[in-house]
């Protein structure tokens, strides 16, 4: 099947997967797919024989809006069941379709099927789903919007002529499709089998975006979004809670993921084992690491917060080579904030202006002395903040203090308990972090502190806690 690449699909939990669920932005006709019924539904379509496009009905009540809707033929003589856009309108008994309906046996006789109308399931949608495509997942009135017991597995594009059509998008919403949902307004998939989430490990170059959801492993699930093996896939505004293995991961691989304003929390491995870049992010209250960085030149995480993942192995953030963390608030840890256990490429780390507090370990850890003077000499370790590290701030014996290195003597955080690690004003802890990183006019760590009501300022972005979402 080859629909148009641009094919949007719609996705509501009180329609039908038997209804048409799909429109060609830009044809001629009316967009169907946002409602929960079909336009239309018969049982006697046909064909006049095999490789014929032009699709009849004796009962009749095709329009010419229906042009740039699909239709879904899921039974009949002779026929290969599927999803079919309306090309063109001749009368109310007569349209053509993209592509023969048929089997190559004979004509298409008695067939059952419905134009516009949503689907009900997201996996039915993502089954279909080819280059270009984008399927909105509208957000219901349920407590659990969209419940699965099986993987939803991303489907490998075909390439056309573009293959820069190809990436492919998923999308929830909740009133309107031009809003950015946070919080509680980004619909729910939630599995409740140990199966994957969504399983990206089939999918090819160019990817695929997962953006506005809330995906929930009910702690039986494995792993919230499983990476491929080539070029990755964009993770946006979602909350991923509740695996018992990985959010996102483990790591297949791939080199350029990405992952943005998204918070991970509950799962049994940890938050993020993945190669990429994270920005934004709120990753806590994991059994395990919060990002577990493999080896690459290309990794970075900033302006995000790592707190409170559990275990004696679990460090906030724990990388080979090649990393860079700046920017970020790495808190309450099981083991060390920053861990490099490989440092053989340590000149490639660099370490920029983190608040690092309250970590079972040190704040920064390279387990293994390999030239950290040469790191130091090129600025890779500065401006970070340190306070109550069991071990504490940096391994001595590996590393040496680097630049603009701040000793907190105060709790820095305004309410660390509720999660909100913008900067107090206390001397010697957050009056510590305003304006002093490196980045003129801008705190350390991954929140701006906030400034007094009528004086301007503020800025970061800051999340709400599990289930939260961005919330300003």
């Amino acid at each position: 099947m080859t629909l148009s690449v641009d094919t949007v699909w719609e996705v509501r939990a009180s329609a039908s997967d038997n209804n048409g669920g799909g429109f060609v932005t830009g044809a001629s006709g009316t967009d169907y797919t946002l409602q929960d019924a079909a336009q239309l539904t018969l049982t006697d379509f046909a064909t006049s024989g095999v490789g014929v496009t032009t699709l009849t009905s004796a009962t009749g009540g095709f329009t010419a809006a229906m042009v740039g809707n699909l239709i879904h033929l899921v039974s009949g003589t002779n026929l290969t069941a599927g999803f079919y856009e309306i090309t063109a309108y001749t009368d109310t008994n007569t349209v053509t379709v993209d592509r023969a309906p048929d089997d190559a046996v004979g004509g298409v006789s008695a067939a059952t099927g419905s134009v516009g109308g949503a689907l009900a399931d997201p996996a039915t949608a993502i089954a279909e789903m080819d280059r270009g495509h984008i399927c909105y997942v509208k957000k219901a009135t349920l407590t659990s919007d969209y419940d699965q017991t099986t993987a939803i597995v991303l489907p490998v594009a075909s390439f056309g002529s573009n293959n820069f059509n190809a990436h492919m998008s998923i999308r929830g919403y909740d009133t309107s499709r031009t809003t950015t949902e946070f919080g509680s307004g980004r619909p729910t998939i939630r599995w409740t089998a140990a199966v994957e989430g969504i399983d990206c490990s089939a999918a090819n170059d160019y990817g695929w975006s997962v953006e506005n959801l809330i995906l929930d492993g009910t702690s039986t699930g494995l792993n919230g979004i499983k990476p491929p093996i080539k070029y990755g896939v964009y993770v946006n505004n979602c909350l991923i809670q509740d695996w018992t293995l990985w959010g996102v991961g483990p790591d297949a691989g791939a080199t350029q993921q990405k992952c943005d304003r998204t918070e991970i929390t509950g799962c049994g491995s940890g938050g993020v084992n993945m190669r990429g870049s994270l920005s934004e992010m709120f990753i806590h209250d994991n059994t395990g690491p919060g990002v577990s960085f493999k080896s690459s030149t290309a990794n970075t995480i900033s302006h995000s917060r790592i707190t409170n993942n559990t275990g004696v192995s679990s460090d906030g953030v724990v990388a080979d080579w090649g990393t860079r963390v700046e920017f970020c608030t790495i808190h309450a840890n099981g083991r060390d904030g920053i861990r490099q256990p490989n440092s053989y490429y340590g000149i490639q780390m660099g370490y920029a202006n983190n608040v690092i507090t309250n970590n079972g370990g040190y704040g920064i850890n390279q387990t293994s002395k390999i030239s950290p003077m040469t790191a130091q000499k090129l600025g890779e370790h500065h401006h970070n903040a340190f306070r109550s590290n069991t071990s504490g701030p940096w391994n001595t014996a590996q590393l040496i203090a680097g630049p603009d290195s701040v000793t907190l003597t105060a709790d820095p955080y305004t309410d660390a308990a509720t999660d909100d690690y913008t900067p107090n004003n206390t001397s010697g802890g957050g009056a510590l972090l305003r304006n002093a990183s490196s980045v003129a006019n801008m705190d350390i760590g991954a929140l701006r502190h906030a400034d007094p009501a009528g004086g301007g300022g503020g800025g970061g972005i800051k999340l709400a806690g599990k289930g939260g979402g961005l919330v300003g």
